[in-house]
C-alpha cells in the first residue's frame, strides 16, 4: 500500500471514531435513575443522618425544661397518733406547700444556653445533610460518567472491529500492508481492554452509590440521567460570600460561641442564692 492510500485509510478510521464518540444510545429496557429519588432514599436510609436528627429533636425540648421552675412540693405531717399505724386518728395534721424560686434571670439565661445548643444541633443536621448530598451526587455522576464511557468504548470497539475485518480482507488481496493489519489489531486489543475496564468501573461506582443507600453492593440501580448544563448565575465573589454566611458548619460554630457566652453569664448568676417559700 502506498503512503497516500495508507493516509486515506487512517483518515477514514479517525473520522469514523470521531462519530462514535457522540453520546451513545441507552440500552432498551434500562430504568432511569433520578438524582432526586436517590437523594431522598439516601437521607431516609442513612443511619448517621437519623442519629443527628434525633439529637436535634431532643435538643429542641431542652430550653423549655431548663427555663422552667422546679415542681412545687407538698408535704404532710401527722402528730399525736394514738396508734402508730392509725394515721387517720392523728390529733394534729400539718400540710406544707413549698416552691423553690430561682434568682431572677437564672432560668432565663439557662434557657438561652440551651436554645443556642439546639440551634447548633440544627446546623449540624444541615451540615450532615449537605455532606450526604455531596457524596451521593458525586457517586451518582461517577456512575453516570462510567456508564457513558462504557457506551462510547463499546461503539468504538464495534467500529474498530469492522475496520479490522476490512483491513484484513484488503491484506489478503494485497491492498493493505502487514503493518496496517498489525496496527489495527493493536487498536482493537486496546479498545477491548478499555471496554472491560469500563465495566469494572461501573461496578465500583454502583457499589459506592449502593453503600450510601445502605443496600447491598450488587443491587440494580438503573441508568443515571444526564447532568443539567447550568451556567453560574453569580460571580465567584458573590458565591464565596454566600458560602461564608450560609455554611452550616460556620453557623453551628457561631451558635456554640453564643452558648458559651450565655454560659459565662449563667455562671455569674449561679453565685446568687435561690429562694424557697412554703
Amino acid at each position: 500500500m502506498d503512503r497516500a492510500h495508507h493516509g486515506r485509510c487512517m483518515a477514514a478510521l479517525m473520522s469514523v471514531l470521531s462519530i462514535a464518540v457522540a453520546p451513545a444510545a441507552r440500552a432498551g429496557g434500562a430504568s432511569t435513575l433520578k438524582l432526586a429519588d436517590v437523594l431522598a432514599r439516601a437521607e431516609e436510609a442513612n443511619p448517621e443522618i437519623e442519629v443527628v436528627r434525633q439529637r436535634a429533636t431532643a435538643m429542641r425540648a431542652v430550653p423549655a425544661q431548663v427555663s422552667a421552675w422546679d415542681d412545687p412540693t407538698v408535704r404532710w405531717e401527722a402528730w399525736d397518733i394514738p396508734d402508730s399505724w392509725r394515721v387517720d386518728q392523728a390529733g394534729t395534721n400539718i400540710f406544707w406547700l413549698g416552691q423553690k424560686v430561682p434568682w431572677p434571670g437564672k432560668r432565663t439565661v439557662a434557657g438561652r444556653v440551651a436554645e443556642h445548643e439546639a440551634e447548633a444541633a440544627e446546623h449540624n443536621l444541615r451540615s450532615a445533610r449537605l455532606d450526604l448530598t455531596r457524596m451521593v451526587t458525586r457517586a451518582y455522576y461517577d456512575l453516570w460518567l462510567a456508564d457513558e464511557l462504557r457506551d462510547i468504548l463499546a461503539r468504538d470497539t464495534s467500529v474498530v472491529e469492522r475496520i479490522t475485518r476490512t483491513i484484513e480482507q484488503n491484506y489478503a488481496v494485497g491492498t493493505a500492508t502487514q503493518a496496517d493489519a498489525l496496527r489495527i489489531q493493536v487498536e482493537l486489543t486496546h479498545r477491548t481492554t478499555e471496554t472491560a475496564t469500563a465495566a469494572l468501573t461501573i461496578e465500583t461506582a454502583a457499589a459506592e452509590l449502593n453503600a450510601l443507600l445502605s443496600q447491598p453492593a450488587d443491587t440494580p440501580l438503573g441508568v443515571p440521567e444526564n447532568p443539567p448544563m447550568l451556567a453560574p448565575r453569580a460571580s465567584l465573589e458573590t458565591l464565596t460570600a454566600a458560602a461564608l454566611s450560609q455554611r452550616p458548619e460556620l453557623a453551628a460554630q457561631r451558635a456554640a460561641v453564643a452558648s458559651e457566652q450565655s454560659g459565662v453569664e449563667l455562671a455569674r448568676l449561679s453565685r446568687r442564692p435561690d429562694f424557697e417559700f412554703s
